[in-house]
């Protein structure tokens, strides 16, 4: 979960910004915390007419990246992971290729992640390793097109 606080709300032009984009209830933050150094899913939607654009929406997880592609029937969509900060490196962004689901040893449901550089990730709070999961299958694949 995300959390923007009022201070970081502007009203600068959103009259214009709700008129322009049809959306009465939107509204614009300068910032949001992240309140947790978590995974954090960008997922670009394609265009769904000559007169829409590309569209970004940022998750802080996959299940609902999912959810999200269900109840709005986005069909074509690309998925990009941001890392954890881990030991002094630098957050990442990488294109993710392939979403598996499988269950862990202890029975929890655990998400990995096929990178666009061959890397693999997960979701757990502990090391998992792919091999040692049970009942795996794919359930997201990147679509065939180019942004």
């Amino acid at each position: 979960m995300f959390y923007a606080y009022q201070s970081s709300y502007s009203s600068e032009q959103i009259d214009v910004l709700r008129e322009l984009f049809d959306q009465p209830s939107i509204n614009i933050f300068s910032f949001i915390e992240i309140p947790f150094n978590g995974q954090i899913f960008h997922v670009d939607v394609a265009p769904v007419s000559m007169e829409s654009r590309w569209q970004r929406f940022i998750f802080d997880s996959i299940e609902k990246v999912f959810l999200f592609a269900q109840s709005e029937n986005i069909k074509f969509y690309k998925i990009s992971l941001q890392s954890r900060r881990v030991d002094e490196r630098d957050y990442k962004i990488r294109s993710v290729k392939r979403v598996f689901v499988g269950n862990s040893p202890d029975g929890n449901i655990v998400h990995v992640f096929e990178l666009s550089d061959g890397a693999m990730e997960h979701n757990a709070l502990d090391e998992v390793d792919k091999d040692n999961l049970r009942k795996v299958s794919l359930v997201w694949a990147e679509p065939d097109f180019k942004i």
